[in-house]
């Protein structure tokens, strides 16, 4: 399923310190999210499909058409049902290499497995491009699609503090509204990984 999204990108600007070229500090609150969205729902409530899905996803915005089954059952050996996900490396390893696409073009998918130390500004140039990346939290696997954040700008420095993650759950169905992920001292433990998946094209 496709959905649009209007682009969405709010701010609002705080001027800190003097009101200098050299010494000011810029701050603003953004919340941006895709412009386009490739939502597809898991066959299955299992968590190897709902896995399987968020992969097909990421990937169809990417123009890489390896649909869910191919993932379950690299993943798990067959079109099984796994009612426990598998660890993060796990899951990243079942993703990262090289895929012939059909006739001669083949893409190179690399996995990139991040804890919550992972760069922000990683996470945010990823939705500005288009490009969703996945949450795995509470052991379950989520599609990121927007991000509401605060950016300093101070010398020509950059620097995002992610408060908030817009999410969309595989195994919810087509219609469902978006899971809100708050930065905080109880949830980013429960954060098990965030994998971010990148196509490369290296032959056509």
């Amino acid at each position: 399923m496709i959905k649009k999204l209007s682009p969405v990108v709010i701010g609002s600007f705080l001027l800190l310190g003097p009101v200098s070229a050299q010494h000011a500090a810029i701050v603003r609150s953004v919340q941006e999210d895709l412009r386009l969205v490739a939502f597809v729902p898991a066959k299955q409530s299992c968590e190897n499909w709902g896995f399987g899905a968020a992969v097909q996803s990421v990937l169809e915005m990417q123009n890489v058409p390896l649909r869910q089954e191919q993932w379950v059952a690299k993943l798990s050996g067959g079109e099984v049902c796994e009612p426990l996900l598998r660890n993060p490396q796990e899951l990243a390893r079942a993703v990262d290499g090289d895929y012939r696409l059909g006739g001669v073009r083949v893409v190179h998918l690399a996995a990139r497995l991040e804890g919550t130390s992972v760069d922000p500004g990683q996470l945010v140039r990823s939705i500005r491009e288009n490009r969703p990346f996945l949450l795995i939290w509470k052991r379950h696997t989520y599609i990121v699609i927007g991000l509401r954040y605060v950016e300093t700008v101070a010398d020509g420095i950059h620097d995002y503090n992610i408060q908030e993650m817009k999410l969309m759950d595989p195994v919810a169905g087509a219609e469902q509204e978006p899971i809100i992920f708050r930065k905080g001292t109880s949830t980013l433990p429960e954060v098990n990984a965030i994998l971010e998946i990148i196509a490369t094209q290296i032959s056509s």
